[in-house]
């Protein structure tokens, strides 16, 4: 594994000619998705993480992405915390990884192959404070569609959370933040493009042990790209995904706005199913 005390001068000779996807050539459906914030290492500032992240773990991830057809980094230029007392328990986050596979099965067997597990996965404690990390896994399903590039558009990322003692899954709580998320409440606010994901009611063992940290839990993680030159901390959008959460979950739920700069790193077709 790569130490610390090497970021700034690493450039591996196989590493030198990658360069970020940045095509649309992708047609998103419902999948499997994992969006994970993180916060960058104690003694690292800003500009290294951002290099070290998109540089060189970006193209690391692309040597084998295992069933991974589907992989961006987001640096994190801004956020904006919703919550009920003065100071948010987080703190803006660094960078921001999503991910796609076809279903559980695949999730499963990508974070255990043998570059994915020994090597790329290794490879984000270089960068990386994990005990800080923030995320979800669950189903995505696109909400609401546009014919617009993403590129030609301002991408922000919500997380809903609620704190750690909260032990409960939210039956029906999917279909909920699809109401709060309608096309009538977001095309005002400029918004082309969005795409949600809320944590399994029943994550099974492999998710909870791999994501099971202390701090508060995302039950929901929101992919939105606005028109340039809106808006996007949106604080009408945060009460109203806030009160959704506390009816659900019984609890004080909080919101994260973070306005990304995207690197799209994997860009594969999605896996044919059968029928198609």
């Amino acid at each position: 594994m790569v130490q610390s005390d090497q970021i700034g001068r690493l450039q591996p000779r196989h590493l030198r000619s990658f360069e970020p996807i940045r095509c649309e050539r992708y047609a998103w459906r419902q999948a499997m998705k994992f969006m994970g914030a993180t916060w960058r290492r104690t003694g690292l500032s800003k500009a290294a993480m951002r290099a070290y992240y998109n540089d060189v773990h970006g193209p690391i991830v692309a040597q084998d992405p295992a069933e991974i057809y589907r992989y961006d980094q987001n640096v994190v230029e801004d956020a904006v915390f919703y919550h009920k007392d003065a100071h948010s328990p987080l703190t803006q986050p660094d960078g921001l990884t999503e991910f796609l596979t076809e279903d559980r099965g695949s999730f499963e067997r990508s974070f255990k192959a043998p570059h994915m597990a020994k090597v790329a996965w290794p490879d984000t404690l270089v960068y990386a404070d994990l005990t800080q990390a923030v995320s979800v896994a669950g189903d995505e399903e696109t909400l609401l569609s546009s014919n617009t590039p993403e590129t030609d558009l301002t991408k922000v990322i919500w997380f809903v959370l609620v704190p750690d003692d909260t032990s409960r899954h939210a039956a029906g709580y999917r279909k909920q933040l699809g109401e709060v998320l309608s096309s009538d409440a977001l095309r005002p606010a400029g918004v082309e493009i969005c795409r949600l994901v809320t944590e399994f009611e029943e994550p099974g063992d492999f998710i909870r042990n791999i994501f099971g940290r202390p701090g508060p839990r995302a039950v929901a993680g929101i992919t939105l790209f606005l028109d340039r030159g809106r808006s996007w901390e949106m604080p009408e959008l945060a009460e109203r995904l806030i009160q959704g959460t506390n009816e659900a979950y019984d609890t004080e739920a909080f919101a994260a706005s973070l306005l990304v700069t995207p690197t799209v790193v994997v860009d594969e077709p999605a896996p044919a199913r059968a029928g198609e």
